[in-house]
């Protein structure tokens, strides 16, 4: 992995706080046993082996994300998401996916970087991460945005 591939891998793990923090805000509302029936039966067997009871702060981004996924109707509703923030929630899985399953000779290009700043930075606002997070994410997508265009 070069640096924008790094620093991707970090800000992932990042977003999985606000995610998680999104999550435990509205899924309570929907049912009393909203881990058992929201979370823990929308999971893949491999991720229900790696799960504690109630403890979303240590779920991995991909468990995370597959559990704001398969929520995402409820929490719609629930949150006033816009249609669109499925996408992003798919396209951040796609950008877990092809990081965790990164080979020698991979390439993440400015351009590619760019789209996915982009597409956490929208995420992070759906969910209304902290005002640091969408800071940051805004540097680095305004940062690499520059450096295509300086090099063109």
């Amino acid at each position: 992995m070069n640096n924008s591939e790094g620093i991707l891998f970090n800000l992932l793990a990042e977003v999985g706080k606000p995610i998680a923090n999104f999550i435990k805000a509205y899924l309570p509302q929907v049912d009393v046993f909203w881990w058992d029936n929201c979370i823990v039966r929308k999971l893949r067997e491999y991720q229900i082996s790696r799960i504690k009871p109630g403890d979303l702060q240590r779920l991995d981004i991909g468990t995370l994300l597959t559990a704001l996924n398969r929520n995402f109707d409820t929490l719609s509703e629930l949150a006033g998401l816009k249609r669109e923030t499925k996408f992003y929630i798919k396209e951040t899985q796609c950008m877990r996916n092809k990081l965790a399953h990164w080979k020698p000779g991979d390439v993440l290009t400015d351009a590619d970087f760019a789209r996915d700043l982009d597409t956490l930075y929208r995420l992070c606002t759906e969910i209304n991460a902290d005002s640091r997070l969408l800071e940051k994410l805004a540097q680095l997508r305004h940062d690499v945005i520059l450096k295509i265009y300086l090099e063109i």
